[in-house]
């Protein structure tokens, strides 16, 4: 009664004026009917509009889950299921009625129930994958390429019961898969009885790209990120957005994997850190107060994981960059140098706690600044870190953009070579801060500088496409008469350029490679330096000496071999690399001495191979020994004709290092032994192939001097030794493995196996040395930890759950 009293007094007007009871006053009797009339109206409108709130807020109908499908018929195409996979899940994401399980859970769950990626889904395991995922439905399917022909099945599975709602079939060229995958979308959303509204049926129907080659790209980057090969992973997305530049699921796949990639090593190089760094301060007795405010960063570093904590995180990053920047330079890093020894481990130690920085800088810019400093002194003791903290946060949220008023070539420059990234590389960090200062800085001059350097960037990494589209986009920006003239000298250059690339004929590949290695301004220059060397079809000897020249490895700079970095620590003019496109990086390194030498004293080459201690590895490479055509050695005869080796002129002894300390220490010479005293002399095990035996020796070095400079030689003393048939072959592929000190290395059909009694991770390097040529090529995967080992970790704890 309350309630018909509430509604109905309302009504009161509308029925006073009333046409039937105007003049006379309606009975009691009329009033309450009408009252409850209207009561009952309220209500029902009541219920309706709880429904409408009710349907508006309800969740999709229906939530999906996509299972990569899998190769039916063997060979070569095990990759494309992921792409087929990412493709689906994009198409039927734009369906309003269907909410799709993402890739890394369904990834996480395959692995939880120990399911292999050729495994076929059946009834039973989509029920139990539906329902751990949260799933309503189930996709699952397989693939058939044979030839130039392609098959995909496909079912659609409910996840209650199981039941088969779908079993689809498309067959058709297989260039034109982007058709048969789209016929596979429209046969599945019919399936689920889903009315597709025009917006929705013109979304899904977007071609993503109709470039076999570019889909194959950018399947094989979905398979190596989910196997943790991230460097191949971020190459191959590349490589098919360069394929085809419309291909926007790769472009927005590459920019998310490099995100996760950036804060995955953020989260592996922390703890890493942490670990070795903290044993190691711990035993110098002298640096105990620092050590313990070292740790007590670290700690906190480990703990602040949430999204709410990436401020304070980088905060406590940048206190720890700022305490190893002023350890490095000045006196503080000679003293240390005296007391710990080891240059080398701390500023690959400096390098991570950068990268580590940089994986959370790139999300916060205009909030943090990129690089590390701008913050004060940092805390001495442990009792200051909390006021430390605070002040250090102040100081950087006050000027966040304060790294724009500096030049930020030479600041780009700095941390690339803290990040170890190639020249593309380097470029695409440059464009990021660039993209950044163009929309917060109003000095129009910087902003102008800024995109030249770029253009310079991306044209000294022969990125030439992205150098254009810079310099026609400052073009548009500017008036300024200097900046438009050399705009348009550098578009020029970029043309003339491609055109000197694309040339054709046996000198293309050396004019290339030339014109990529080169390193001066302006371009013109090189340009017509390049014309004027590479001419017919055969080498002149002044093009081979600048080749050479191109080729030299300079002892101040990284090379990235593999996805490793590597710093040489003693070689010369027998060093080379083989043919490269960027300045950073190469596929393997050459070395050769003639047989005939006159010196002995052939030290050869050593190298540190990586920018952190390993533990446990699995590592293949291939070591040649007879020089292709591309090697060059300019002799200098009157003449124009080149010298190639082509013969097996000698086999160098070629060994891989692992659990190397001590990289770059300091000692004294003593005259009296003619050799210089070292404390801590470098240590490690190598295994090395010669003399038709694969050999594994614990190695220390002895230093000598060798016309008034210091030389490092490698004594050896053999714990395993096999014997192979080397002979004449012209390779051999070598394995190496490593797991908890149990080592395993195979070479030429033999295998070696060991034990190493107290075993600590240490560095990874190569050395080479004797007569003879020898060329070094890692697999993509060397110096990653094995990952049997981690799926039987993943299989104990599947079971004990």
């Amino acid at each position: 009664m309350v309630l018909h009293r509430s509604v109905a007094r309302p009504m009161r007007p509308q029925v006073a004026t009333c046409p039937a009871t105007r003049g006379s006053a309606p009975s009691p009797a009329r009033m309450a009917t009408r009252a409850r009339a209207a009561a009952l109206v309220a209500i029902v409108a009541l219920f309706a509009l709880g429904w409408v709130s009710r349907a508006q807020a309800a969740p999709r109908s229906m939530r999906v889950a996509i299972m990569d499908f899998t190769n039916a018929a063997g060979g070569d195409m095990e990759h494309l299921g992921k792409g087929l996979q990412s493709m689906l899940i994009t198409d039927l994401a734009e369906v309003e009625k269907f909410e799709l399980i993402e890739r890394a859970r369904l990834n996480d769950i395959r692995a939880e129930l120990t399911l292999a990626q050729s495994e076929l889904i059946d009834k039973r395991s989509a029920v139990r994958i539906g329902k751990l995922a949260g799933a309503s439905h189930l996709i699952a399917g397989s693939y058939t390429v044979v030839g130039k022909r392609m098959r995909i099945d496909a079912r659609l599975f409910t996840v209650a019961s199981g039941k088969i709602l779908l079993a689809a079939e498309v067959e058709g060229e297989r260039d034109a898969f982007f058709e048969l995958e789209k016929d596979l979308v429209r046969k599945l959303v019919r399936a689920t009885g889903v009315d597709l509204a025009p917006k929705e049926r013109a979304r899904i129907s977007k071609i993503h790209t109709a470039d076999f080659e570019a889909f194959e790209k950018f399947s094989q980057g979905l398979n190596h990120f989910d196997a943790e090969r991230y460097e191949q992973a971020m190459k191959a997305l590349r490589q098919a957005s360069a394929l085809d530049g419309d291909f926007e699921l790769a472009r927005i796949t590459l920019v998310e994997y490099e995100r996760l990639a950036r804060e995955t090593r953020a989260r592996a190089n922390a703890a890493a850190i942490a670990e070795t760094e903290l044993a190691r301060l711990k035993q110098d007795q002298t640096r105990q107060r620092e050590a313990q405010v070292v740790a007590a960063l670290f700690s906190q570093v480990s703990k602040l994981d949430r999204p709410g904590d990436r401020i304070r995180r980088q905060v406590v990053l940048n206190l720890l960059l700022q305490i190893y920047e002023n350890n490095f330079h000045g006196f503080a890093f000679r003293r240390w140098s005296e007391e710990t020894g080891d240059k080398f481990a701390f500023v690959r130690t400096l390098d991570r706690v950068q990268q580590s920085y940089w994986a959370g800088a790139l999300e916060l810019l205009g909030t943090m600044p990129p690089f590390g400093g701008y913050i004060g002194v940092p805390p001495t003791e442990v009792s200051a870190i909390a006021d430390g903290l605070r002040d250090a946060e102040a100081r950087l949220r006050k000027r966040p953009d304060a790294f724009l008023d500096f030049k930020l070539d030479s600041n780009v420059h700095r941390l690339a070579r803290r990040l170890h990234l190639d020249q593309r590389e380097q470029a695409d960090l440059f464009a990021n801060l660039v993209r950044y200062g163009l929309k917060h800085s109003k000095d129009e001059r910087l902003r102008r500088r800024w995109m030249l350097e770029l253009a310079e960037r991306y044209q000294d990494a022969f990125a030439l496409d992205e150098s254009t589209r810079t310099l026609r986009r400052l073009s548009a920006m500017t008036e300024d008469a200097k900046t438009l003239e050399k705009a348009a000298t550098m578009l020029e250059e970029n043309r003339d350029l491609a055109a000197l690339s694309r040339k054709g004929g046996p000198l293309q590949r050396f004019i290339r490679e030339y014109l990529a290695n080169v390193n001066s301004r302006p371009m013109r220059h090189p340009i017509a330096k390049a014309r004027e060397l590479f001419v017919g079809n055969s080498l002149s000897r002044k093009a081979a000496s600048e080749l050479e020249r191109a080729r030299h490895w300079h002892d101040r700079d990284y090379l990235l071999l593999g996805d490793r970095p590597m710093w040489l620590l003693q070689g010369g003019y027998e060093i080379r690399i083989g043919p490269r496109r960027d300045r950073y990086r190469a596929d393997g390194l050459r070395y050769y001495i003639p047989t005939d030498a006159r010196d002995d004293n052939t030290f050869g080459l050593l190298g540190a191979w990586g920018a952190a201690p390993v533990g446990d590895l699995s590592l293949g490479a291939t070591i040649s020994y007879r020089a292709p055509q591309d090697f060059i050695l300019a002799r200098s005869s009157e003449d124009d004709r080149v010298e190639l080796t082509t013969g097996a002129a000698g086999k160098a002894r070629v060994g891989i290092l692992f659990g190397l300390e001590n990289i770059d220490t300091d000692g004294d010479y003593d005259r009296s032994i003619k050799r210089f005293r070292v404390d801590r002399p470098l240590r490690g095990y190598c295994l090395y192939l010669a003399a038709d035996e694969l050999v594994l020796a614990r190695v220390e070095e002895e230093r000598l001097l060798v016309r008034s400079k210091a030389k490092r030689r490698l004594v050896s003393k053999v714990i395993a030794r096999q014997a192979v048939k080397l002979g004449a072959a012209d390779s051999a592929a070598v394995k190496l493995s490593v797991r908890g000190g149990k080592v395993r290395a195979e070479a030429l059909g033999e295998t070696l196996t060991a034990t190493l009694r107290g075993y600590q991770p240490g560095f990874l390097g190569l050395a080479i040395d004797g007569r003879g040529y020898a060329e070094f090529t890692p697999d993509a995967s060397a110096g990653k930890a094995p990952r049997g080992r981690k799926r039987s970790r993943s299989k104990r704890r599947s079971k004990r759950r």
